[in-house]
């Protein structure tokens, strides 16, 4: 079978993150109606980049392990620690698979649209050389979107069993209504959606929806949460000057996938040395990933916090490992 071969990266793993709690991963300043927008790829989907990816991964590995020197191995030095040397941990920008939105019946739908099976497609494929679980998952991607294809505007694609869960009678008619206003006609996908649920273990998998590419960027800006915020003047608990601000967040139960990227560490032999854990596994990008995942993922799973407000309880998230 052939190797990933992207520059030095041999080996990768795709995860899914899963926000527990509302995430706010920052893009600076707004210029619009909110102070503090989230991060957004090309096409305004919400994303966190893959520098906001790395630094809490880093600090989480370096909590876990307990260890400064094999965390400089393979995330790379700290800036001032006088010695420069690529890492053997990259992680690609997080993208957008599933995003709950509101529905008349049955409380949200876990939307995605045929754009983002596609985003999740191109992950998938770079991992195809490497395991036949992502050929596998591949295959069924393919399915799903030549399916999601031919989705028309006023419809939307659920498994047989969800439908009867979401439609509501309005006028005679059976409609799914999504974000208070949109009535879609619902119509079932086949086993590939069932498979690709399965595969990403999804909490409740029957909530999965795919919304023609047209709609899903609305439903995206209805579903995302913007949030008030202030600071008070210690005090007199007024409101300082400046300190009234508005934010957004993804809500909770938003997938994302990323794809993390092992390399062979290129750290010198003299730091080589101070890391143990890698001097018994060996010195080779499988190392670099078991170690990693080991540390951070036990059994497959992992929580983390990403983005900023982690002392007000926000941006915590499950990862799992889904390839």
């Amino acid at each position: 079978m052939s190797q990933l071969r992207m520059g030095s990266y041999d080996k990768c793993a795709l995860v899914s993150i899963e926000t527990i709690t509302p995430l706010h991963v920052g893009a600076g300043r707004g210029l619009a109606t909110v102070d503090l927008p989230i991060q957004r790829d090309g096409l305004s989907f919400p994303t966190i980049f893959s520098s906001s990816l790395r630094g809490p991964i880093r600090a989480a590995f370096k909590a876990k392990a307990r260890d400064s020197n094999c965390t400089s191995v393979i995330f790379g030095p700290e800036t001032d620690e006088g010695e420069y040397y690529a890492a053997a941990f990259a992680a690609i920008d997080a993208k957008l698979l599933l995003i709950p939105v509101r529905s008349l019946r049955g409380t949200y739908v876990l939307a995605t649209s045929p754009a983002l099976l596609k985003g999740l497609l191109d992950y998938v494929e770079l991992a195809e050389p490497l395991t036949d679980a992502a050929q596998d998952l591949g295959k069924t991607l393919r399915a799903l979107i030549a399916e999601a294809d031919r989705l028309k505007p006023d419809r939307v694609m659920l498994s047989k069993e969800s439908i009867a869960s979401f439609n509501v009678s309005i006028n005679d008619r059976s409609v799914l209504v999504l974000a208070d206003e949109y009535r879609l006609n619902a119509q079932e996908y086949g086993q590939a959606g069932v498979s690709l649920v399965t595969r990403l273990s999804i909490q409740e998998p029957w909530r999965m929806s795919i919304i023609h590419d047209d709609l899903f960027p609305t439903l995206i800006e209805r579903s995302l949460l913007r949030q008030a915020r202030i600071r008070l003047q210690a005090g007199t608990k007024r409101v300082e000057g400046g300190g009234l601000w508005t934010e957004e967040q993804v809500p909770p139960h938003t997938v994302l996938c990323s794809l993390f990227l092992y390399s062979t560490p290129r750290a010198p032999n003299d730091v080589r040395k101070r890391c143990p854990i890698l001097d018994k596994k060996g010195w080779n990008s499988q190392a670099v990933k078991e170690t990693l995942e080991h540390t951070l993922l036990s059994g497959g799973i992992g929580y983390m916090i990403f983005g900023g407000d982690e002392t007000t309880g926000r941006g915590v998230a499950k990862l799992r490992l889904v390839l």
